[in-house]
């Protein structure tokens, strides 16, 4: 046997118009029709009570969770309130309602403060003003807080966050009803939550198919804050919620229609990355960065292009990258000839198949992979060699070469590009003037030249002289005065590129550690100590990794 004392009343908790209802739907209409006129629950009961004898004297106005210490619930219909006739009382609980009920939870809330309510629009008035909301009434009471510490977020979050962790952060917000007003921080921050989306609608290809559209109509006129609010839309959508639950505009265009109409091709962010190019502004590219070419970058250009228009099937072609006399030259003059000549902005290998649209293929780094990877056969449904697309491969047989497990010097030039069978079927073509060098002095050019010379020369194999144009120093300390003079470390800095135009590089972190601080021994100014976080390393000494600590100098 069980038994509470005092006992325990549950008190229900619902939104207008909203409590339950028990019919079974066999029943006529006539009496559905009278069972939902005779629904009383506990709260419509308090409010009829409080209603009917709110002028007459003696009333108490009292909390809805007081009125079982006064009154006793009955049953028997109709459903209503009595006064105790005896000295026993009960306690009153309402039902629990958490704050991701939304205005549930701000009902229960306001029932908490507000005596004597007479109806749900009485709990929604505050000082004459009946608000729309029960959360507008909360927060005019200062039942719960403002969106001050929200906007404060969001503001600090949107100097350094993406426009995705912006609009993941405002889903969680809505997800957990931690927002007040849900629409003014969209007001405010809809520029910093959709700044990723025109580039998104770039690169997904919907730019293409939107171009079609001229009349399509978008929130404010802005696809990139319509597309956001489908985005949001989508988030809420999984969790069953919507942006209309918040009071949040809706997308204006039919995304969901757009996408289902996109094909395969379409759907490959890649492709259409590549296709959504401003022709007329690539035009003028093109005609601008043609002009500043030489003429050996021009008689490379020319015999590709050529060579592709008038027959794909053998527009093979190796560039040797300027290399033999010159100092190496990044990004690879091969891709950089391609993004210099027709725009390419992305260089990546991808696999040809048979549907493949690809106009031309451009591999760097050729030299540098096994042959077998080279000759491996691509399948397009034909024998064709690269499956009759053009390709351009670019590389430097003095580069690093590619590694042969337990192999030798001949294992390794067995394993060149040059050894392959494809090797006499491409067209070689060389470039061999550094464009970076073409401003440079005498020591600059001197220096590329010695360096250009070392993977070719015999006399530069083995222990190396350093040639005399080179500056060799022995003291630390004067060769820190060279590079960062003291009588301008220790004065107001008046240049501010003085640090930009000069480092001092070394290959251990423990010896940039040492210059370091014997440069800020020079350095006027409060000095700051920041300390990094204390993780464990897996390596036998300190001496190649960051150090733990960092000292800065305020100038």
């Amino acid at each position: 046997m069980h038994e509470e004392s005092p006992p325990v009343t549950t008190l229900a908790i619902h939104l207008e118009n909203e409590q339950p209802v028990y019919f079974d739907p066999s029943w006529p209409q006539s009496r559905i029709d009278n069972v939902l006129r005779e629904s009383h629950t506990t709260l419509m009961g308090y409010f009829h009570y409080n209603a009917v004898n709110q002028n007459k004297p003696g009333f108490q106005p009292l909390l809805y969770q007081q009125f079982p210490e006064h009154m006793t619930w009955k049953e028997k219909k109709p459903k209503r309130w009595e006064a105790r006739r005896t000295d026993t009382m009960s306690i009153g609980r309402m039902y629990y309602c958490s704050p991701a009920a939304g205005e549930r939870y701000y009902l229960r809330l306001l029932l908490t403060v507000v005596r004597g309510a007479t109806s749900f629009s009485h709990l929604r008035t505050v000082n004459n003003h009946e608000y729309a909301t029960f959360r507008e009434a909360c927060m005019m009471l200062h039942l719960i807080e403002d969106d001050g510490e929200w906007t404060r977020a969001f503001e600090e979050a949107a100097t350094f966050a993406s426009g995705y962790a912006m609009r993941l952060m405002f889903v969680s917000a809505l997800m957990f009803n931690s927002l007040v007003s849900p629409v003014q921080i969209w007001n405010q921050f809809c520029e910093s939550f959709c700044d990723d989306l025109e580039h998104a609608i770039v690169q997904k290809g919907y730019l293409l198919l939107l171009s079609v559209q001229p009349d399509a109509e978008f929130y404010r006129g802005t696809r990139s804050l319509d597309y956001g609010l489908y985005l949001l839309q989508t988030s809420l959508g999984a969790q069953d919620r919507s942006l209309g639950q918040f009071n949040l505009p809706l997308p204006l265009f039919n995304w969901n229609g757009l996408i289902s109409r996109m094909t395969g091709i379409q759907r490959n962010s890649l492709i259409l990355n590549e296709m959504s190019y401003f022709q007329d502004q690539e035009a003028f590219s093109y005609q601008r960065k043609y002009a500043q070419m030489n003429a050996t970058q021009k008689h490379v250009f020319e015999t590709i292009t050529s060579s592709i228009n008038s027959n794909t099937n053998s527009s093979h072609f190796f560039l040797q990258e300027a290399r033999e006399k010159l100092f190496s030259v990044l990004p690879p003059l091969a891709l950089l000839l391609c993004y210099f000549l027709v725009g390419v902005r992305r260089t990546l290998a991808l696999p040809f198949h048979s549907t493949s649209t690809s106009s031309l293929c451009v591999q760097s780094r050729k030299t540098m992979i096994l042959l077998t990877l080279f000759e491996t056969q691509h399948c397009r449904g034909n024998e064709v060699t690269f499956g009759g697309i053009p390709v351009v491969l670019g590389g430097d047989f003095a580069q690093i070469p590619h590694v042969v497990r337990q192999g030798g010097r001949p294992e390794i030039v067995n394993a060149s590009l040059k050894s392959s069978r494809l090797w006499p079927k491409l067209q070689k073509l060389r470039l061999t003037e550094n464009m970076r060098l073409a401003n440079s002095n005498e020591t600059d050019c001197q220096f590329a030249d010695w360096i250009g010379r070392m993977s070719y020369e015999s006399a530069m194999i083995g222990s190396i002289a350093l040639p005399s144009f080179l500056r060799q120093m022995t003291d630390l300390d004067q060769f820190i005065e060279d590079i960062y003079p003291k009588h301008v470390l220790q004065r107001p800095l008046q240049n501010s590129n003085f640090f930009k135009e000069r480092a001092i590089l070394c290959s251990k972190n423990i010896n940039v550690d040492a210059i370091n601080c014997k440069v800020m021994e020079n350095v006027i100014g409060e000095k700051v100590t920041l300390y990094s976080a204390d993780t464990v390393q897996s390596d036998l000494t300190n001496s190649m990794l960051p150090s733990r600590e960092q000292h800065l100098q305020m100038v």
